[in-house]
């Protein structure tokens, strides 16, 4: 059986320089806009700086390139997009140790192929990140292969006042956002996310913005808040239409 790596013997990665540039793929980016400090959404060199940057007021979303845990990574994504790769649908909840010891015990299935002991190194990375800034024992990872509406969405907190959330796509297209800065308006949005007749994706973006989409193998962290709050968050979707994937996310009550 695999043993739950210790999160005080993860070596956290070295910051490494981020292309601006890498950052969206379908159109270019404006690093001014991305990298200011009042922007609401930030990039940094690393994912163990996520955290920190997203901490900031103002900030919704924090965007950081994948420092690989084990190089076996590079070959999940291409096992997956062929179709010989892991299908995964799980959703576990609970304190951190106790979500670490069940996900030792789901990627042992997995072990065989190679694939098993990479996945679970590289989730309790994240999961070594969110414990040390949550605020209260409790964690949900949700590791799904399957296909979403590709609707643009914001994530509530799920009964929590505050929360962050680490978005993680292994295999299968890059997760879409609409820069916060680049939303035509609120109530426009709201009106797009209730189904009103008539909104459609292009009305939610000012004039000469486009959709983005986040780096291949970048770790997004994004902070959610209780609904009844009416706070803005960071809005995206999967992209529709797209082929097999593999989506982790971690989420866990953080104060702000």
């Amino acid at each position: 059986m695999l043993q739950p790596p210790d999160e005080n013997l993860i070596e956290m990665p070295s910051a490494v320089a981020l292309n601006p540039s890498g950052l969206e793929s379908l159109v270019p980016v404006r690093p001014s806009a991305l990298e200011s400090q009042g922007s609401a959404l930030r990039t940094v060199g690393s994912v163990h700086e996520i955290m920190e940057a997203l901490g900031e007021p103002g900030v919704l979303a924090c965007i950081a390139p994948q420092q690989l845990v084990d190089p076996s990574l590079g070959g999940i994504r291409r096992q997956i997009e062929s179709g010989a790769g892991p299908k995964l649908d799980e959703r576990v909840s609970g304190t951190f140790s106790a979500v670490r010891a069940e996900l030792c015990d789901l990627f042992g299935v997995h072990a065989g192929s190679g694939s098993g002991d990479a996945l679970l190194m590289d989730v309790a990375l994240h999961l070594a990140i969110l414990r040390r800034h949550a605020c209260e024992d409790r964690v949900t990872v949700q590791l799904s292969s399957g296909t979403h509406s590709g609707k643009f969405h914001v994530d509530g907190s799920d009964g929590a006042r505050s929360a962050v959330r680490l978005i993680h796509v292994y295999a299968g297209a890059p997760t879409q956002f609409i820069h916060p800065e680049e939303l035509s308006s609120q109530s426009m949005f709201e009106g797009y996310a209730e189904g009103v007749s008539g909104y459609k994706v292009r009305d939610l973006l000012v004039e000469g913005a486009s959709i983005r989409s986040v780096p291949v193998d970048a770790t997004v962290a994004i902070k959610l808040f209780d609904p009844a709050l009416k706070r803005q968050g960071w809005i995206h979707r999967t992209p529709p239409g797209e082929g097999p994937r593999l989506v982790m996310t971690v989420t866990a009550p953080v104060a702000f």
